[in-house]
């Protein structure tokens, strides 16, 4: 499916992989500095996902929401939904996201981020590592990214971690990932948040902050607004670390 001229805003669409069809929605604002591709894994939520296509449509960044389970895979119980924890399984998918965008003009020469919480911001830095002059930067919010094993020595893209200061889990995780990295990172706390950041203003203020930070990678000025609402901590920054060999 080649796109139609013209903006376009909540444009579906199928992406296949493997003979899999995943859902996913594209918007793409009428002048377009990147391309985030935003991962879910269930339905929950898409209000939330929603406002964060829009925050960073607003800013100029065009979004491909993308699905990586399929309605059937989401529907299984708990016991038997081993697929959520399939991190090459993930990997694959979002890397059939890749090549549809290579497959698209308006937007293979687009700088390419990927957004992920849960198991796929694992998957997304496995993605990173193998293909790293298709990803310019990542950003996970809580999940499980320590889950990207050794692959994490060899991301090479700049990550921005956000996780909420009440999420003990989603906090050891993120310290266990960047005790392996090499790459320039920087870790965001949210605080008085927890997992879901569904505190007060924590969802504007990610929607922001990741609009923000996307645009200082890809050399674009930043928004004159400051952050909004929400306190952030920053816990630390590494700054064009070079990795060792």
């Amino acid at each position: 499916m080649m796109l139609q001229n013209g903006p376009l805003l909540d444009y579906p669409l199928a992406i296949t992989s493997h003979g899999t069809q995943l859902n996913a929605s594209l918007s793409l604002p009428s002048t377009s500095s990147g391309l985030v591709i935003c991962l879910r894994s269930d339905q929950t939520g898409k209000a939330r996902e929603r406002s964060l296509c829009e925050g960073l449509n607003a800013q100029g960044l065009a979004t491909l929401a993308l699905n990586t389970l399929t309605e059937n895979e989401q529907e299984q119980a708990p016991s038997q939904a081993w697929h959520r924890f399939n991190i090459p399984r993930l990997a694959r998918r979002i890397t059939a996201a890749l090549d549809w965008r290579g497959d698209e003009p308006r937007l293979s020469s687009l700088p390419t981020y990927l957004l992920a919480t849960g198991n796929n911001a694992a998957a997304s830095l496995v993605v990173a590592a193998r293909h790293p002059h298709r990803i310019q930067a990542v950003i996970c919010r809580s999940g499980r990214p320590d889950l990207a094993g050794s692959h994490l020595a060899r991301v090479h893209a700049p990550v921005l971690f956000a996780v909420g200061e009440r999420d003990s889990a989603g906090r050891s995780a993120m310290q266990r990932a960047v005790s392996q990295m090499r790459c320039s990172y920087r870790t965001a706390l949210f605080a008085e948040v927890g997992a879901q950041f569904q505190e007060s203003d924590a969802w504007p203020t990610f929607i922001e902050l990741s609009s923000q930070w996307l645009l200082t990678q890809s050399r674009l000025p930043m928004p004159a607004q400051p952050y909004a609402r929400h306190s952030l901590i920053f816990l630390n920054q590494m700054e064009e670390t070079e990795a060792s060999h």
